[in-house]
């Protein structure tokens, strides 16, 4: 049974759907469950609602910032659009909002589940597709100022606090994690604090375009 949920999980190219069945058969014979409830509309209905300032305080952005997100994203190639097999897939703008949903949100599989009507699976593949699609864009988006740019930079950086040849405000923060398994070295992301993490490293410019 291990074997059987691990695969559901980690198999990237099945439907987002085929496995709805599956689970509720594995509920049903550990716990004797009935078929779980959840938020039928939050995502069709309660986002497009919110206000501006709701939709930035959920999801830690601007409404229009996350529709140039998806369309970045989408762009990769690593988020489906089309049906596979079985039932239709979960739109792309979903999967990306499922994403930044979890990263934005200390809430669980089981809550984004409930909240976006989608199965724990579903949820694990929206993000790492999201993820893959994320590292694909990275070496394009993450870059160090050169030449024009470094020179306005170091200009903004000057006026703003008369400090010359500053190319980049520069600083951290722990992102909590579970121990790492003994073949992943966890003791290499022990911190002071004695918990384990992931450095977060953030290099701000003098302005945000």
């Amino acid at each position: 049974m291990q074997n059987v949920l691990l695969n559901v999980f980690e198999d990237d190219e099945a439907n987002d759907y085929d496995d709805d069945v599956m689970m509720e058969v594995v509920h049903h014979l550990l716990r004797g469950k009935k078929r779980r409830q959840r938020i039928a509309d939050y995502f069709s209905a309660t986002v497009p609602a919110y206000a501006p300032e709701e939709f930035s305080s959920h999801f830690r952005m601007r409404r229009e910032t996350f529709e140039e997100v998806c369309r970045q994203i989408v762009s990769t190639g690593h988020i489906p659009q089309e049906q596979m097999r079985g039932r239709e897939i979960i739109e792309p703008s979903k999967q990306i909002m499922i994403s930044i949903w979890m990263l934005a949100n200390m809430e669980g599989y089981r809550q984004i589940s409930d909240r976006f009507n989608v199965t724990y699976s579903s949820v694990y593949r929206c993000f790492m597709r999201t993820c893959r699609a994320l590292q694909c864009l990275s070496a394009e988006k993450i870059k160090w100022p050169t030449g024009a740019w470094a020179n306005e930079v170091m200009q903004g950086f000057e006026k703003i606090k008369g400090f010359p040849r500053v190319l980049g405000a520069v600083d951290g923060c722990h992102i909590e994690i579970k121990a790492p398994q003994e073949k992943y070295h966890p003791l290499s992301y022990l911190n002071r604090k004695r918990d384990y993490s992931v450095i977060l490293q953030v290099n701000i410019y003098n302005s945000i375009h």
